[in-house]
């Protein structure tokens, strides 16, 4: 639009074409700048902010804050009146693995599943990282905290929570209370808070059992009685109830059921009927089921669960415990929205299509009566919308073989599930070996023809690096992070010798300098 902006904006005094081409660019390209620091400021969100807007200047000159326009598809809160929203649980055992990372990335966008509570991913963090680090899974992002070594320096634990990417914006934070309990709290009205939490079993000691349970009830206690609470969790508990898988509480379990009593909560997939193979959430290695898996909320918001259920769907991930689906919607009368569709802005590369967009701004611009900033930023937008196309969805094509393994996982008998688990586990890394074996063809046949921009577009492909990791962090630890790379920038006191100059032994300060018009010996001295 840079071109389109200087033919049809033209406002009278100072030069400001240059203000056009900065509305149109992506914000990387507004962050981004020629005079940046050695020393890179730290992140703190794993989303890109939005950049509130002003009324106030409908003037005739050109918006001075150079702020963004407003955007009406912005997410207000985590519930949608008008639709159903799906909260999960799921002990996933690992996700170290290749093929337990995509097919739950799979899993969640089959079934319109926005956010999943985890346990067991099983990463380990290292010393010097946040307590809480972000990774993106696709259309997803992944927050964990550290799981922890067992007394044979075995991996195990780790509680985290996936968020699709278009509810990062209404993210407030995600924080770790312990090593088994996070909470990621949205805005919104109401607002609200998700927490994913790991109970030990019953074979730790009692006094583990009494301090996780400590924990929550502080952890609870702070959040406001108005607020929507989702407490998703491995409990390692059997709690009985009118719908209970179980008929006998377990040690674990009573302490849930007190827990429960205390805070009036009730267990969302233990509120409604349903078949017993919908109830059980963890096969033993013995064969035996039993149903641990919960999602707790408040008493207040019963009337918001619509259903709540394990299903076998999740079996592909590799897990022996089944996933719990918890969904939900508001019961308030839905407001009124018109839903945007985004724009293909790539085709502006094309000339015919640039020239078509610029008369037909050109046109309506004379036309319109109104001269004012936002009435040009409506024109542009109304102009866009007649010529450009919408933009397509990305949808990814997986491969026959993935498909077929998966379907032969649910389609199996209980007693094959493990079996064809890791049958659909050989078959993605044998598809992964295939796709690195064709990224590697590809990357010889640019090194042959000299195209250095596509090898590094392979060897970023290849890597999996696209964009760092970032954390969100708030309070306290916002500012002593400050802080630090404050410290770091002034304070940083070098020790080398060499780096230790004075200006005027290298540069030579020449005082006659002459402040006059350039002279054509200057001028062309320059051009040389």
């Amino acid at each position: 639009f840079s071109h389109i902006a200087q033919v049809s904006w033209e406002p009278q005094g100072s030069n400001r074409t240059g203000y056009s081409t900065l509305l149109f660019q992506p914000l990387d390209n507004m962050n981004s700048s020629l005079n940046r620091s050695r020393v890179e400021a730290p992140d703190f969100r794993p989303f890109q902010p939005i950049v509130s807007t002003i009324d106030s200047n409908d003037g005739d000159t050109p918006n001075p804050t150079r702020r963004v326009p407003p955007d009406d598809r912005r997410k207000k809160g985590l519930f949608n009146q008008r639709h159903h929203i799906h909260i999960a649980q799921l002990n996933c055992r690992t996700l170290n693995s290749l093929n337990s990372r995509k097919e739950i990335v799979v899993h969640l966008e089959k079934f319109n599943i926005p956010i999943c509570s985890i346990q067991e991913h099983r990463f380990l963090h290292n010393a010097n990282d946040p307590e809480i680090i972000a990774q993106p899974l696709n259309r997803y992002t992944l927050f964990t905290a550290s799981a922890w070594k067992a007394a044979n320096n075995a991996t195990i634990g780790g509680v985290g929570i996936i968020i699709r990417t278009d509810l990062l914006p209404i993210l407030s934070s995600v924080r770790k209370i312990s090593n088994r309990i996070i909470i990621a709290e949205f805005r919104g009205n109401p607002k609200s808070s998700i927490i994913s939490c790991y109970s030990p079993h019953s074979g730790y000691d009692e006094k583990d059992i009494e301090r996780f349970y400590t924990e929550m009830r502080n952890l609870v206690l702070t959040i406001p009685s108005h607020s929507f609470l989702a407490i998703c969790g491995d409990f390692n508990a059997r709690i009985t109830g009118n719908f209970s898988y179980h008929s006998i509480c377990n040690q674990n379990g009573d302490y849930l059921q007190e827990f429960i009593a205390e805070f009036n909560l009730f267990s969302t997939n233990t509120s409604f009927k349903k078949r017993t193979s919908s109830l059980w959430t963890w096969k033993s290695p013995t064969g035996d089921l039993s149903q641990i898996d919960y999602i707790l909320c408040r008493k207040k918001w019963r009337n918001t669960i619509h259903d709540s259920q394990a299903h076998s769907s999740s079996d592909p991930i590799g897990s022996d415990h089944r996933i719990v689906v918890t969904k939900c919607k508001l019961s308030l009368r839905a407001p009124k929205t018109n839903r945007q569709k985004a724009l293909n802005w790539k085709e502006l590369a094309d000339p015919t299509t640039a020239n078509s967009i610029n008369e037909n701004l050109s046109v309506n611009w004379e036309n319109c009566t109104d001269k004012s900033y936002k009435s040009f930023t409506v024109q542009c937008i109304n102009t866009a919308k007649t010529v450009l196309p919408n933009k397509e969805r990305n949808v990814s094509i997986e491969p026959e073989s993935v498909a077929k393994a998966r379907t032969e996982v649910l389609n199996a008998p209980l007693e094959d599930v493990s079996s064809k688990q890791q049958h659909l586990k050989a078959t993605h890394y044998q598809e992964e070996e295939t796709r690195i074996n064709i990224i590697l063809d590809e990357f010889d046949k640019s090194k042959s023809t000299n195209s250095s921009k596509n090898a590094w577009k392979l060897v970023k492909e290849l890597s999996g690096k696209k964009k760092p990791s970032t954390c969100f962090i708030s309070g306290d630890d916002r500012l002593k992070t400050w802080k630090d790379h404050f410290q770091k920038l002034l304070n940083n006191v070098t020790t080398d010798e060499n780096e230790l100059f004075d200006p005027q032994q290298i540069f030579e300060l020449n005082e006659n300098i002459s402040t006059g018009d350039f002279t054509m010996t200057e001028i062309e001295s320059a051009i040389k």
